[in-house]
């Protein structure tokens, strides 16, 4: 690991990265600078470090959401889209789940006493 020192508006900021890293960690904190930089112009005056900082995570954020990824299929998506698109799936396995924990449930309420309810497989066999 190298310390690679940069300037972020006009305040200094020592960074650890490995030799392979120091050229996009560069690159990123000229950007982030760039970005803060025109925010403060754009912002009255007096307007503090901390909420230009926040606003340019929040703008880097989204155009880093915003940007084309792959050539797919479907054509390019957004890395948005794709985020998108896990929590969608991740919402129907969680439904999928609490329905199979609901039906084990009532099977097992159901279940003439002493007598186990059978084990569906989590898969299809």
């Amino acid at each position: 690991m190298e310390r690679l020192d940069v300037t972020i508006l006009e305040r200094e900021y020592s960074f650890a990265c490995a030799p392979e890293g120091r050229e996009a960690l560069l690159a990123a904190a000229q950007h982030v600078d760039r970005t803060m930089r025109k925010l403060r112009e754009q912002n009255k005056t007096g307007t503090s470090a901390e909420r230009i900082a926040i606003m340019a995570a929040v703008q880097l954020a989204a155009e880093l959401l915003a940007t084309p990824v792959g050539q797919g299929n479907e054509g390019d998506f957004a890395l948005g889209d794709y985020k998108r698109k896990i929590e969608v799936l991740q919402q129907m396995v969680d439904g999928a789940l609490q329905r199979y924990g609901n039906l084990a449930q009532a099977e097992a309420d159901t279940a003439p006493e002493g007598k186990q309810p059978e084990q569906a497989p989590l898969l299809p066999t």
